[in-house]
């Protein structure tokens, strides 16, 4: 049986990216470990004892690594002036309670995530690196680019990182997937940090950009309702026209190969940015490629306001999607349609609108045959259930899985059973006394034609 077709939607994060717990790790010695559990006094002795800065577990983290991801300013200053590598990286992925410190990785680019800016300040100082990154390409700039320091940003890029710097590969970070060819914009415009993007854009930063699933910073900044930004990106010269090239999954929703920021934007709820793209050139009749068009994503969503504006833009009322497909347990039929959504969603007011714009009451999937009343019935959904029957929803229509009534019976609503029978009845009434009068012999008239009178 159809489920809920609220499936749409979506957004790419850059998330948190680097735990470090060295203690944890293997061939831990005494420096990192003291390093690492921020022991000032025994860093000092053992580095004043002859033991090297740079010595490091299998895994290639060093004292100065430990320190700087934990933010021990004192400690990191020490071994800096002790020779300690600035730029001594990960030389193999690990993980510690869960989370992953990926090969390359540097003690900046573990500063940086954890948000330890002084120490991020004393490694610049010794001139560190800001160009390295790790093996997903992952780099300072794509880091800091996510996070509230727009000054942080704005010094990396004078020490030359690049503003259109791109991971090289796709990872995972908790539960999410950072495709390859992310750059920093789109990492700013995801996590809503609007100077920094600003800031990018002012350095060079390349607004029509796209990762390798087909994803822009439009696209973010529209899955995010992020008006101001869509607004600039657009003026900019990004194409609101672009559409993703893979399915994927983001903050457990998927994202259906060929979506487009109008249909995130449709499926968010965000009118003001739906407006701007429609503006702008966006197509209101495209489709991801299953067929699911910006119109069905706000129609099943109840976004009233935006059903209107894209009705306004000509969107197809009748459109169907083009192929069946599956989200989780939910599997939704060739066909199923824009009203289909609607009713099912139980959106009285979306349903009375895209009928009152010409949306077909009997409508059908291309599997099942079902109808908006059968799946209002099945749901429960009586005020649809009503304004269907009302424009002339057939309450006799039969589909792969029995009748509106049978719906309305087996799930317990009594209410629409009701209406389907006084319907029903209504209906045959009508009926009987139509054929009635077509029996009734015509009343006999006389005819005075020729007489006089």
């Amino acid at each position: 049986m159809i489920r809920n077709p609220n499936v749409f939607l979506f957004i790419v994060l850059m998330p948190g990216l680097i735990f470090i717990q060295a203690c944890a790790m293997s061939q831990t010695t005494s420096l990192i470990q003291a390093s690492d559990q921020g022991q000032f006094e025994e860093v000092d002795r053992l580095l004043l004892s002859g033991v090297s800065p740079n010595e490091e577990t299998s895994e290639g983290v060093t004292p100065l690594f430990a320190a700087s991801a934990k933010g021990y300013d004192k400690i990191v200053k020490r071994l800096l002036d002790s020779n300690a590598d600035a730029d001594a990286a990960v030389k193999k992925t690990f993980t510690s309670k869960k989370q992953a410190t990926v090969k390359g990785t540097t003690p900046m680019m573990a500063a940086l995530e954890n948000d330890h800016t002084f120490v991020v300040y004393m490694l610049l100082s010794q001139q560190a690196n800001v160009k390295l990154a790790d093996e997903n390409g992952l780099s300072p700039i794509l880091i800091a680019a996510a996070k509230k320091d727009v000054k942080m940003l704005g010094d990396l890029i004078d020490r030359g990182a690049k503003v259109n710097d791109r991971t090289s590969s796709p990872f995972d970070q908790n539960g999410e997937t950072v495709f390859a060819g992310t750059t920093p914009l789109m990492a700013a415009v995801a996590n809503n940090r609007d100077d920094n993007a600003l800031l990018l854009m002012q350095k060079g930063a390349d607004v029509k950009a796209v990762a390798k699933n087909g994803v822009d910073a439009l696209f973010m900044a529209s899955a995010n309702g992020d008006e101001e930004m869509v607004k600039i990106l657009l003026k900019k010269g990004a194409e609101p026209k672009n559409q993703t090239t893979q399915e994927f999954k983001s903050r457990e929703k998927i994202v259906f190969l060929g979506s487009d920021a109008l249909l995130a934007a449709s499926d968010g709820g965000y009118t003001g940015v739906v407006k701007f793209l429609l503006k702008a050139g966006a197509d209101p009749t495209a489709s991801s490629q299953n067929g699911t068009t910006a119109l069905m994503a706000a129609s099943a969503r109840g976004h009233l306001d935006i059903v209107k504006v894209l009705l306004a833009a000509e969107a197809d009322v009748n459109a169907k999607t083009t192929e069946r497909y599956q989200i989780g347990k939910e599997v939704f039929p060739k066909g199923w349609s824009v009203l289909s959504a609607a009713a099912w969603g139980g959106h009285a007011s979306v349903v009375q609108l895209l009928i009152d714009n010409g949306a077909d009451v009997n409508i059908k999937d291309d599997e099942y045959l079902i109808d908006p009343l059968f799946l209002a019935a099945t749901k429960g959904h009586t005020e649809v259930a009503k304004i269907l029957i009302e424009y002339g929803a057939d309450v006799f229509a039969v589909n792969h899985h029995g009748t509106a009534r049978n719906a309305a019976e087996h799930y317990g609503h009594p209410v629409i059973l009701q209406m389907i029978d006084d319907t029903r009845e209504k209906i045959k009434q009508e009926e009987e006394a139509e054929q009635n009068e077509k029996e009734q012999p015509p009343e006999y008239e006389p005819s005075f034609k020729g007489q006089k009178e």
